[in-house]
């Protein structure tokens, strides 16, 4: 939370400044004042709602740098991409470096899956199962993508199995792939 105490320090020192009905309360005061304007109560309140564990939300407003705003905003669009209520806070919990992750960039990656078979109101599913997904360059997603099509999947059949097993696409290296796949083969063999 390192970032987040550091933007409330600052904050509450430049309120003696910039806001004169202020400048008369202590350090303490200010910085409680900078807390409740800046809606982090209210947000860790919905993350518990959520059932996040209070690590988990310490990792979410970490990975933001204590910009909740962007957090805000990063909530809004997963449920563009229909990720549901309950799986919001986990989806920013287990991606890493989401929060660092332009809007761009996450759209070139739900647009390249929705190119590849995955229904775009299958999305929102496919990320709460496995938001290591949006992690992924587009490059290696690519790349992933084409580990399975060389196999000879097509495109509805490639949709249906990031839907019902999003995993094998996002949460194993290109390694562990490569030798699942061998492994499978010996024992179908």
């Amino acid at each position: 939370m390192g970032a987040f105490v550091d933007r409330i320090v600052v904050g509450a020192a430049a309120m003696r400044r910039d806001r004169p009905e202020l400048a008369h309360q202590s350090f303490n005061a200010r910085a409680r004042t900078y807390i409740q304007e800046s809606g982090v109560v209210e947000l860790v309140k919905w993350f518990k709602h959520n059932s996040l564990t209070y690590p988990q939300i310490a990792k979410v407003v970490c990975s933001c740098s204590g910009d909740l705003e962007k957090v805000r905003r990063m909530l809004k669009w997963l449920r563009s991409i229909y990720v549901k209520g309950e799986f919001l806070g986990r989806v920013l919990a287990k991606g890493e470096s989401l929060m660092s992750r332009s809007f761009e960039e996450l759209e070139e990656i739900t647009g390249y899956l929705e190119c590849c078979g995955v229904r775009r109101e299958w999305i929102g599913h496919v990320v709460s199962r496995c938001p290591q997904l949006l992690n992924l360059s587009l490059d290696e997603l690519e790349t992933r993508v084409q580990f399975y099509t060389n196999m000879g999947m097509n495109e509805n059949d490639f949709g249906t199995m990031v839907y019902d097993y999003p995993k094998v696409l996002g949460f194993f290296s290109l390694e562990e792939m490569n030798s699942k796949m061998i492994e499978d083969l010996f024992i179908f063999c």
